[in-house]
């Protein structure tokens, strides 16, 4: 015969703790929601002919709340070359450069505050830093850029945490954001930046059209984690709490 013995302690620590798990678990599902609309998006966007830079931006000013990454767009200017940046990062597996050049619009006048943009051109190993070692791809005069509108972004929790430090005097930095390149160059850009496809490098290097695509989307595997362990409380408890009676 079987006798549940009820125990107050155990039996509060035991809600306490499902709470806890189910909350997680029930995150996660909100969070893969949210992934597959993200995917859905940018799938969308980025399967859409270029639209002028220029009316984009004044979208993202104006709405400052709507995400307006993975936006197609095009936009004319010269390339400054001598203010190039270069953020760390591997293509592949190999470690190397992401050449970010500032880009100064045909349509401003001045020295405003939209005088530049700042052009992610792509990646070059680690040998091809300098200049000198891609002069193909230093593009003098006019140019039209096609790519994906991107968001700065500085990194988030443990990686932001852990991230090096940016070295200015070397030019090599760990911080994507025209900002902090725009600050260091002493010129005025906007705060977003984009991803070229690479079709104004008459070179091979930088390598353009290298946005990644491919999210991370593990939260369906997160979240049955969660309720797993949830299950496996309860039935430890049971087992705990009942006990054999001859």
């Amino acid at each position: 015969m079987m006798n549940f013995r009820f125990r107050p302690v155990l039996t509060i620590a035991l809600l306490a703790a499902l709470g806890v798990l189910v909350s997680l678990g029930t995150w996660q599902m909100q969070r893969l929601a949210w992934k597959r609309a993200l995917i859905e998006m940018t799938e969308a966007r980025v399967a859409a002919e270029p639209v002028a830079f220029t009316s984009v931006y004044r979208d993202v000013v104006t709405d400052p709340d709507r995400d307006f990454s993975y936006t197609p767009v095009e936009v004319r200017g010269r390339f400054r070359h001598d203010l190039e940046a270069h953020l760390f990062g591997s293509l592949d597996g190999a470690p190397g450069f992401y050449i970010f050049t500032p880009l100064r619009l045909a349509t401003t006048q001045g020295d405003d505050d939209t005088a530049f943009v700042y052009v992610n051109r792509g990646f070059v190993p680690q040998a091809a830093k300098s200049q000198e070692a891609r002069m193909a791809g230093i593009i003098d005069g006019l140019v039209v850029v096609r790519g994906l509108l991107r968001m700065p972004s500085s990194g988030t929790g443990l990686a932001k945490a852990l991230r090096p430090a940016n070295d200015p005097d070397t030019n090599i930095w760990h911080e994507r954001s025209p900002a902090v390149f725009a600050a260091a160059a002493q010129i005025n850009a906007v705060p977003v930046y984009i991803d070229s496809f690479g079709e104004e490098n008459p070179g091979p290097l930088p390598k353009g059209g290298t946005t990644r695509l491919d999210f991370s989307n593990r939260h369906l595997q997160y979240a049955l984690t969660w309720y797993g362990l949830a299950l496996t409380l309860i039935g430890v408890f049971v087992a705990f709490s009942v006990s054999r009676r001859d």
